[in-house]
Order: C-alpha cells, then sequence, then structure tokens
C-alpha cells in the first residue's frame, strides 16, 4: 500500500466519523427541541375550559424549564405537569389568540423548538342558524321569527 493509499483512507474514514458523528448530533437535536402541543391544533375554536387541557411537550423534559411562553404577546408561567407544560388554571376572554413556545437549543449554532397556534377561545352554546319548523301540537309554537 502505498503512502497516498493510506492518506486516502484515512481522509476518508475521517470524514465518515465526522458525518455520522454530525448525523447523530443533528438527530439528537431534533428530538430534544421538537415540540408537541397536545390538544390544540392552528386555527382550532375550543371553550375556556378545553385551553385549561392543553399541553406541550418536548423530548427533553428539562428543556421546558427554559421555555419561553407567550399568550398574545404576553409572557405567561404555565404549570408544569409530568414533563409538560400545562395551561390549567389560566384564564381566556372570549375571542382570538396566539401561543407561541420557544425552547432554547442545547447545540450551539442550531435553533431551538418553536410551536406556534393561533386559535379562537368561544365559550357560548352553538347557534341553530337555519332551522326552520313548525309543530303540529296547539302547545308548541316552533316557528323561527
Amino acid at each position: 500500500m502505498t503512502r497516498n493509499t493510506r492518506r486516502v483512507r484515512t481522509a476518508a474514514a475521517l470524514v465518515l466519523l465526522l458525518a455520522a458523528s454530525a448525523t447523530a448530533v443533528l438527530a439528537a437535536h431534533a428530538r430534544w427541541t421538537v415540540l408537541t402541543v397536545h390538544g390544540l391544533g392552528d386555527g382550532t375554536v375550543l371553550t375556556a375550559a378545553d385551553f385549561g387541557r392543553v399541553q406541550v411537550s418536548t423530548g427533553d423534559p428539562a428543556l421546558l424549564d427554559e421555555a419561553v411562553v407567550l399568550l398574545d404577546g404576553m409572557p405567561v408561567r404555565p404549570a408544569r405537569v409530568d414533563g409538560r407544560i400545562s395551561f390549567r388554571g389560566l384564564e381566556l376572554s372570549e375571542g382570538r389568540h396566539r401561543l407561541l413556545v420557544r425552547v432554547p437549543s442545547r447545540v450551539p449554532l442550531l435553533p431551538g423548538g418553536l410551536a406556534e397556534r393561533r386559535f379562537t377561545v368561544d365559550s357560548g352554546p352553538p347557534a341553530a342558524e337555519g332551522w326552520k319548523g313548525s309543530s303540529s301540537s296547539p302547545r308548541w309554537s316552533t316557528t323561527r321569527r
């Protein structure tokens, strides 16, 4: 084996080792920082009580200690329950809202995790629009005006 052949093989082995290491770091980073929002899709309409059941989790629950949580642009301090962020006990008004949760990266130069949801709180009864009917009973008047 020539000296150049050994150098090429050593360089190739080093490149493969670096590529495998980088792949492992990126995979771990993705697993740690991906945020999952349970119980709240983007554009969802829910009641104020339903919002109390919303939770956020990540692959590394310790990252949630450093999470920045904004509700309508204002910082909030949600509770921690079983390694997740919980919004139980947080009072919301009727109308549109925006939730933003951000966690830092453990790997320098890589972005942290981010989850954003826009939703509407509507705790009123559903509208019965479009319903028309009448009853043959003299005791019931069900015609809509």
